[in-house]
Order: C-alpha cells, then structure tokens, then sequence
C-alpha cells in the first residue's frame, strides 16, 4: 500500500527538471502538390518520433477548389522542433508559430493543495483506526469519503497538466499548390519578356 508522501512524490517526479512546467503549442501551414500522400509522410514522421495523430481530416482538390488537410499532433515536447523540420520538408513551408506557456505557479499551487489534502486523508484514516464510537466513526467516514473526492479530482487534475507539459501539440494544415496549365505559364513567359524590354539586368 502507498503511503500519502509516496503518493505525492509519484506524481511530482518532474519537479527537478526546469523544463517540466512549460506547455509547448504549435501551428505549422505547408503547401504540398499532394494532399493525400502529405498526409500519408506527416503519420509516418510523427509515428517514428514516437507522438501520435489525434486528429485529421482531408479535403481532396477538384475543378474549383484545392486539396486541403488539417491535423492535430501531439510528439513528446523535446522533438516539438525536430518534427516541425520534418513537416516542413515535405514541402513549402509557409507558416510555423511555436508558442510556450510557463505554468509553474499552476503546477506548484495544485501540487501543494494535492499534498495537503493526501496528508488530510492520511491523518481522517488514523482518526477512523481510533474511532470509540459508531457516530464518530460514521462522521469520520463521511469526511474521508469527501476528502478521498477531492483527491482523486485534483489527481486528474495533475496528471493532465503533466501530460500536456510532456507532450507538446501542433496544429498541421497542408494546401495544395496551385499548378499553372499552358495558358498560365505561356502567360508567365510573356510577363518575363514584357519586363525584359524595360530591365535588361
């Protein structure tokens, strides 16, 4: 069985590293010439940084409107970067926006209320253990019933500010380049020419 000051050491095992108590966010835009295989690579690349897709969804390109694609990640906080290098050269990235979030004072006020509560349960059991009569043992039950409650919500609590420390998330989003056809790149050389007849350097 563990003990109340075992408990909370399990749960703030991160507190020696200076890094565990930032949030890392990212938003990352990448034109690509294919939607689908875009996609197909960017699973590939997050699954071998050992994150996962939390998301996604594809629109596939037609006669009026380009290919598009958005998903969400989440990679271990530690290879955020290296990742958005890797997305990135699967085509021409337009846009990438890495934002940190410090959440030091969240993480140590909910730490301390979390120990205070475990050391409250802990004293309410040895309380119960001496109970002399059926109300106050009744009454002490109740209170641990509560407190036991409390404990178990700021838990969770914790436990998903540790894992959203842990793994940073990005918001992915491919576009199709636009492909110019024979009239728009007969175009296109005729821009070239028409300013080669007023610049010649």
């Amino acid at each position: 069985m563990r003990t109340g000051a075992a408990e909370a050491a399990s749960l703030s095992a991160d507190e020696a590293n200076p890094e565990a108590r930032r949030i890392q966010t990212g938003s990352q835009q990448v034109e690509v010439t294919n939607v689908g295989t875009a996609v197909s690579a960017a699973r590939d690349i997050v699954r071998r940084a050992g994150g996962r897709v939390e998301s996604s969804s594809v629109r596939v390109s037609d006669t009026e409107e380009r290919g598009t694609a958005e998903m969400q990640i989440r990679v271990a906080a530690t290879d955020l970067e290296e990742t958005a290098d890797a997305l990135a050269g699967l085509g021409h990235e337009t846009f990438r926006r890495i934002e940190d979030q410090d959440v030091a004072v969240q993480w140590i006020d909910l730490e301390a209320q979390l120990q205070n509560q475990i050391a409250l349960r802990d004293r309410l059991k040895r309380l119960l253990n001496d109970a002399k009569t059926v109300k106050d043992a009744l009454e002490i039950e109740k209170e641990l019933a509560r407190v036991q409650a409390l404990i178990d919500s700021m838990t969770a609590q914790f436990r998903s500010l540790q894992n959203r420390v842990q793994m940073a998330s990005l918001s992915l989003g491919f576009s199709e380049r636009s492909i110019p056809g024979p009239a728009g790149l007969a175009m296109k050389g005729m821009g070239w020419s028409l300013r080669k007849l007023f610049v010649l350097k």
